[in-house]
């Protein structure tokens, strides 16, 4: 074979070689949506005081538009809360009345710095007894917030009662409140 007869196999060999390298290489974290780092409260806490605010810090700095944070009690009643403030990557909701002691749900939607809503659920406990308090105290050990993504989706990504499931990317439809 020639140099020439050569350099067409080679040519291919390689452009087959380069279109699998970037099919397979995973794409980096600037392609990633922000996701919430931390919460207070913090997800499964036990709290020995309840909380006078929701505090919700994010991965990068939020937009401050469509955001709502909502606190819902055992029975699914919505519990006073005021208006979120956004600055940078975190939103603060002040809690307008007395939590009595029992399980409680923050419901928290976002619009991330690259445009695209986020939400997500935390649940947390104020232990019987408790008052309310501007400190709150855990009582037992807490895990990471669950958080859903969502951008431009359909309701079927969503779980059978309506809720995105826990640590799952889903798309939503739905403008952010």
């Amino acid at each position: 074979m020639t140099t020439h007869a050569l350099r067409r196999p080679l040519l291919a060999l390689s452009a087959l070689l380069t279109t699998l390298l970037l099919v397979l290489i995973p794409t980096g974290p600037a392609q990633a949506h922000d996701r919430l780092t931390e919460s207070d409260p913090a997800q499964g806490e036990t709290l020995d005081s309840a909380p006078e605010e929701v505090t919700l810090t994010y991965s990068a700095a939020i937009q401050d538009v469509g955001g709502s944070v909502e606190v819902l009690d055992s029975e699914g009643n919505a519990v006073d809360v005021g208006s979120p403030t956004t600055e940078g990557p975190t939103v603060t909701t002040p809690i307008e009345e007395d939590l009595a002691a029992g399980d409680y749900e923050i419901s928290w939607r976002v619009v991330s710095s690259d445009g695209h809503a986020i939400s997500g659920v935390i649940d947390f406990t104020v232990a019987e007894g408790a008052a309310a308090s501007s400190t709150s105290t855990t009582s037992s050990s807490s895990t990471a917030p669950s958080e859903t993504s969502t951008e431009d989706a359909s309701p079927e990504d969503s779980t059978a009662d309506g809720s995105a499931s826990a640590d799952a990317a889903t798309d939503d439809s739905e403008s952010a409140a």
